[in-house]
């Protein structure tokens, strides 16, 4: 007995005008604990940037470095980063 031949689903037509969901990755630059009246500031960047070989954003960087962070942030577009505070009661 010969088995029926397996045929392939139709592929799922994703249609052009589908908005792109860009993420971000968060960077904690300064954990809110006792010593800073628990206020935390965080760096939020194109979390796309690196992967696709995007410039160096050096503000971005040199924000982070002063913060203590060994981060090199890239830019696709501008505003490429963003900064946050938060305050924790």
């Amino acid at each position: 007995m010969q088995r029926p031949a397996l045929q392939q689903p139709p592929a799922a037509a994703s249609p052009p005008e589908a908005p792109r969901r860009s993420q971000v990755e968060n960077v904690a630059l300064l954990a809110n604990a006792t010593d800073n009246d628990f206020t935390g500031v965080n760096m939020y960047c194109d979390d796309e940037a690196e992967f696709v070989q995007a410039p160096l954003n050096p503000r971005a960087s040199e924000i982070a470095a002063c913060c203590g962070r060994a981060l090199q942030a890239r830019a696709r577009r501008d505003p490429a980063c963003a900064l946050g505070r938060r305050r924790s009661t």
